[in-house]
């Protein structure tokens, strides 16, 4: 009878230490899969504002190519004026240097 009980109280110890083995793996593991959970979500947390900061780079390049055509077109509008100005004073001018010679040779 003795060896029955002592067989069984160290199979009974045997039993709670692989249990507690067993709880304490199974700890292990919630904390890795939340741990893993938790880097998951951060990724696609970032993944998100990645692809949000493309997009508002993509608006910004686009604006800044606006802006710059924008630009090129008030320069050739400038040029053409400043070159409709020339035009008109080299005009000018030769008018007024006719009527100064017609003038002269009145007199």
């Amino acid at each position: 009878g003795q060896s029955v009980r002592s067989c069984l109280a160290q199979n009974d110890v045997h039993l709670a230490t692989t249990d507690a083995h067993d709880l304490s793996a199974s700890v292990a593991d919630v904390r890795l899969q939340w741990e893993v959970e938790s880097l998951r979500s951060e990724f696609a947390g970032e993944a998100a504002e990645a692809t949000q900061l493309r997009l508002q780079l993509r608006t910004f390049e686009a604006a800044a190519q606006a802006a710059s055509l924008q630009a090129d077109a008030v320069s050739a509008e400038a040029s053409a004026s400043i070159q409709a100005l020339r035009s008109a004073s080299v005009q000018e001018d030769a008018e007024d240097s006719k009527a100064t010679n017609s003038h002269l040779k009145v007199e």
